[in-house]
């Protein structure tokens, strides 16, 4: 949950700077579908405590109400919260990346990364 509060947040500092790019867009339709999955997930998972089960939902609900903010601040995320959207590679990537249990995403091309962690160790 926190890794999509982070993301969500990034991409709100973006709209709110105007620096929208489409790595924005990409973590913006991740997070949606990852919340939209995860608030499934606690609604049906019987064995979650009932207090912990409205934490988790409150939660969920905050990132949601950032999503919509920031759609309604930049339209231009309006369709990707669609449930007939596209979904680019880009995103299922994005997304791969913050799911739970996940190494914490590279930035940047993960070759350049590489070849920058060989150079450091020279």
């Amino acid at each position: 949950m926190p890794v999509l509060a982070k993301a969500v947040r990034e991409v709100e500092g973006a709209v709110a700077r105007g620096q929208v790019t489409a790595g924005h867009h990409y973590r913006f339709q991740a997070v949606a579908l990852l919340a939209r999955e995860e608030r499934t997930r606690v609604m049906g998972d019987a064995s979650i405590p009932e207090a912990k089960r409205e934490n988790l939902l409150k939660r969920l609900d905050g990132v949601a109400a950032i999503l919509a903010q920031t759609a309604a601040r930049e339209p231009s995320f309006f369709g990707l919260l669609q449930e007939d959207a596209v979904i680019s590679e880009a995103t299922r990537q994005r997304k791969r990346e913050m799911q739970p249990g996940r190494a914490a995403p590279q930035h940047g091309h993960p070759a350049r990364a590489a070849r920058g962690r060989q150079g450091l160790r020279r």
